[in-house]
């Protein structure tokens, strides 16, 4: 199951949803995730048929041709990615208070 059939599926409303992004804090949001999230918004653009620019410096893409849903579906990505790294975060946190329990539990 690709990244864009789970967007598909998520649950609305997101829990603590980031409000929908402008086009400039959608670019600032994709150039600012890890390779690999950005590997999947540029899959969310080809499989949409979004013409995509490549050169020396990297890809581009200009958002203001692209449609409406599109942007609808990068938001619902960018969700799902915030969604997602808060829940992990979440999880070290616990993790880190079980440890530090742990560890002064034992003399």
């Amino acid at each position: 199951m690709s990244t864009t059939d789970l967007v598909e599926l998520l649950p609305v409303p997101v829990p603590d949803p980031v409000p929908d992004l402008s086009i400039v804090e959608l670019r600032d949001t994709i150039e600012a995730m890890n390779k690999h999230n950005q590997i999947e918004a540029l899959r969310i653009f080809t499989t949409h048929g979004v013409t995509v620019n490549e050169n020396k410096y990297g890809i581009h893409i200009n958002l203001s041709e692209v449609s409406q849903d599109i942007l609808i579906t990068l938001n619902k990505f960018v969700q799902y990615i915030h969604m997602q790294e808060k829940t992990i975060d979440e999880g070290e946190k616990q993790k880190d208070e079980y440890k530090r329990m742990l560890l002064s539990s034992n003399p």
